[in-house]
């Protein structure tokens, strides 16, 4: 389901003048969770699955939607409900109509150039873009404080490995760096590509000291020069 599309028109008149009305509230219940499984389905789907998804229903309340014409069901089994369609439409309708006038707007605007020019800005700047430049300013970490890391990528490595282990790793390079001078271009992929698995091995191997590991051609610790 598109999110500029998280929900369709309840026109009131039209549900309660409608064939659907004239059915048991057990009926009616099944049509709405079928009209808002159907829209978030893009308006596409089967009685197949409809009647996975909804299988405490009775052939009997499938079989009077489709008798009384309240939703359609062709011969492969899709399904159609007319008044959700038309919504649809209506709004694919819209889209492209923007879509045409922002094209057009470009075009008058930057000509044949569809790269547009870049507008200084204000002589105070922008302060939402200066306050997003402010936020991916690197950090300095570690016990050495010599570990650089944006806020953004601090937050990723603790989502993808957990926070004790990102501060382990985080530590584990700060050591590193102050005992063997380590340089690189990233801190970030350095942590990624062989920091986290060198604190794996020194978990392992307690006896271990950080500057023990060596970063050789053929370690697995290796960092890639790949981008």
């Amino acid at each position: 389901m598109s999110k500029e599309r998280p929900y369709f028109k309840f026109r009131c008149d039209e549900w309660l003048t409608g064939d659907v009305t004239l059915e048991l509230f057990s009926v009616q219940g099944l049509f709405t969770s079928i009209c808002a499984y159907y829209w978030k389905k893009n308006c596409s789907t089967t009685i197949a699955k409809l009647k996975r998804r909804y299988s405490t229903a009775t052939e009997e309340m499938w079989q009077t939607l489709v008798d009384e014409n309240i939703m359609k069901c062709d011969d492969s089994g899709l399904i159609s409900i007319n008044f959700l369609d038309e919504q649809w439409k209506e709004m694919d309708d819209n889209h492209q109509t923007k879509a045409e006038a922002g094209r057009k707007g470009a075009k008058k605007r930057w000509g044949n150039n569809s790269t547009p020019k870049k507008v200084p800005l204000a002589k105070h700047g922008n302060r939402e873009v200066e306050r997003e430049k402010e936020k991916e300013k690197k950090k300095k970490y570690g016990i050495f404080k010599n570990v650089t890391l944006k806020d953004s990528e601090v937050k990723k490595l603790g989502e993808d490995f957990g926070k004790e282990k990102a501060s382990a790793a985080v530590k584990f390079l700060s050591e590193y760096r102050e005992e063997k001078g380590y340089r690189n271009k990233s801190d970030y992929l350095s942590i990624r590509r062989w920091v986290l698995k060198a604190v794996d091995e020194q978990k392992k191997n307690p006896g271990k000291s950080t500057g023990s590991f060596e970063i050789a051609e053929e370690s697995p610790y290796t960092e890639s020069t790949d981008e």
